[in-house]
Formats: structure tokens, sequence, C-alpha cells
């Protein structure tokens, strides 16, 4: 996957905490020094991820490849209810920096959908540079979901989420999106 091309990186740090955990995450946050304060509304991320038939991104990241690119179609919201204007993203990771690419799509991506008419749907509206990549990376491989908190710092340089609730759904061997299997053991 070579392009879209990405230019602006930033550190990436992600910490993982038990559900029994996440108040005093959530106050350490509040009382930190840096004083991060909300800045948006927490909301339901929802994420498609897509890889090459050979799992080339799964593949890297279980072997700890530095550098590494996801596609993903992103939406906000109850998971499997209709989406307006989902967003396109490939992330890009070199070790700690990462940044992505967005493209927000001109369409209505309806979760009933077998796969391909979503793909379909997909290619029409992403633009001419996202083509290539689209051509690689077009195997449906996960859906995760979970609910995000927003924090910032008051001059914006130092941002801070706080994920919950996950879920996450295998796709490989589906035809249309799977919300019945899960993929972890979830509790």
């Amino acid at each position: 996957m070579s392009r879209p091309e990405i230019s602006n990186l930033r550190y990436e740090l992600k910490l993982t905490c038990d559900n029994h955990q996440l108040a005093q995450a959530r106050q350490w946050i509040r009382l930190h020094p840096a004083g991060f304060l909300k800045t948006y509304e927490k909301r339901r991320v929802n994420s498609l991820y897509f890889d090459t038939p050979n799992l080339q991104s799964y593949h890297g990241n279980l072997s700890g490849i530095a550098e590494r690119k996801k596609l993903r179609l992103r939406w906000y919201g109850p998971i499997s209810e209709p989406t307006n204007n989902p967003v396109l993203e490939l992330k890009c990771k070199a070790g700690l920096l990462g940044d992505k690419n967005q493209q927000r799509l001109n369409c209505t991506i309806n979760w009933s959908w077998p796969y391909a008419d979503i793909l379909k749907t997909i290619r029409t509206t992403a633009d001419q540079a996202w083509q290539p990549v689209l051509q690689t990376a077009f195997q449906p491989t996960l859906i995760n979901s979970y609910t995000r908190e927003y924090f910032a710092t008051g001059d914006g340089a130092v941002r801070a989420t706080l994920d919950h609730d996950q879920v996450a759904f295998n796709q490989r061997l589906s035809g249309r999106p799977n919300f019945g299997r899960h993929l972890l053991n979830q509790n």
C-alpha cells in the first residue's frame, strides 16, 4: 500500500487499563498537571479494516514492523445502522510516530449489504488518489467498535483519548458485515 502520502507525523502512545480502572484513568487525565480538558462529547467509534489477501498489515503488526500502514473505513454512532458520509482513512505508523490521510465519502453504507456492494460504493466515491490502495487492500478483515472520550491540553499540543467498551468482529469469512461472531474473548 503506497498512496496516499502522509506528511504530518505525530507521537502516538497507547496504554491499556482494565474496565475496573476506567474511573481512575479518567481521574488521572483530568487531574494531570498538563491541564487536560474535555474536547468533545464521548461517542461510539466504529471501524472496518481492510487488508491485502495475504494479510500484509496484520502480519506486519504481529512481527513488529516499525513502518506500516492500515486502511479503514470509520463511522460514528450505532455500529450496524446505515452510515452517511463515512471516512476512509489510511493510517501510517513509523515507530511511535503516526498520522492518517482521510477522505469523507459522499455516500451511504448500508451494513446489511454484501461486501461486494460496500466495496463498489467506496471505490466509486473515493478520489482517484485512493484507487491504488483500494485495489491492494480490499479484503474486509475486522470491524471494531468502542466508546471514546476526548481530552486535550489547553493549547491543544497534547491529546488523550480514553477508549472502552470495545467489541471486535471477524470479517474474513463473511460475504457481508458480521456483527455476531466476536473476534476476541470480550467481557
